[in-house]
């Protein structure tokens, strides 16, 4: 007796079966519908589907290569046209319209020369006809004309005409916080207000000769920067140590001579972490560092 013939439907589908069950009703969703005119019957139906059709899958495979055709098209053309703007890694700008670039940080370089307004946090560049470069930085904008020439208008209202190889950066100068503009100093004895008689105080010890020289370099600028240092030298450790060094860094920012006054902010970091100022000192560090490297 031959075993009785276990259905389809009776047998548990194997892994196989499930997926190329799965694969023909994914098939079948994309095949679509014919129109049937049910008017005419049966015989119109039978006729519709008996009917040879274009494979759906070389529709699918046409447009595919239409679609591939278009992009490969397309690369061509967008190639033909060599960018305006070239930006460097982790630039942030933007062209909110046609003729006008922000950036934020970064560099960025004109591949030819076009003709826009620039926008930096320090500055504005107006370029008519010019290739150039621009780079910014927390402190500060640098810009280079590589060819024609561009109108610079900075944050502080100057403004300055650059030409083909010349670079300019802004701002031009620190900026010194508020708060870093030193105190005024204790007061001497009242009739000690001429310079004789603050030289003679120099010369002794204490708070009052440290005094004595903080007020002779404010009445003589041009001797301030020798004075203040003779006066660190003679009183390391004195009271009035913070007001002398943050006085000669700033007299050493007023003559430009950066590197230095770079130096007396940090020592000022370094012996003074505690003081409120030190956060505009950094700052004022940064600034310096930047104007330096970009002389």
């Amino acid at each position: 007796m031959s075993e009785p013939t276990t259905r389809w439907t009776d047998a548990p589908p194997s892994d196989s079966d499930e997926r190329r069950a799965a694969e023909l009703i994914s098939l079948t969703r994309e095949i679509p519908p014919s129109p049937v005119e049910l008017s005419s019957g049966w015989d119109g139906v039978l006729a519709v589907a008996t009917k040879p059709r274009t494979s759906w899958r070389r529709l699918v495979l046409a447009g595919a290569i239409a679609a591939l055709v278009g992009i490969v098209a397309t690369s061509a053309v967008m190639k033909s046209r060599p960018r305006e703007v070239i930006v460097a890694t982790g630039t942030q700008w933007q062209r909110p319209r046609e003729g006008l670039i922000t950036l934020q940080q970064g560099r960025l370089e004109t591949t030819r020369p076009i003709t826009l307004q620039l926008v930096t946090p320090h500055l504005e560049l107006v370029a008519s006809a010019c290739r150039f470069a621009a780079e910014v930085v927390v402190e500060g904008t640098r810009v280079t004309v590589l060819e024609g020439s561009a109108v610079v208008r900075a944050s502080d209202g100057s403004e300055q005409t650059l030409h083909a190889g010349e670079a300019g950066r802004w701002p031009s100068q620190p900026k010194v916080a508020p708060a870093l503009m030193v105190s005024e100093p204790p007061a001497l004895r009242p009739e000690c207000s001429d310079v004789a008689c603050l030289e003679a105080a120099s010369t002794g010890d204490g708070l009052e000769a440290e005094v004595a020289f903080f007020e002779l370099g404010r009445r003589q600028p041009a001797r301030a920067v020798e004075l203040w240092r003779t006066s660190l030298r003679r009183f390391p450790d004195g009271v009035f140590v913070p007001e002398v060094r943050l006085a000669l860094m700033l007299a050493l920012v007023r003559d430009h001579r950066y590197g230095e006054a770079t130096s007396e902010a940090a020592e000022f970091e370094r012996a003074f972490p505690d003081d409120p100022r030190v956060d505009d000192v950094r700052a004022l560090h940064r600034q310096l560092e930047w104007l330096e490297r970009e002389r």
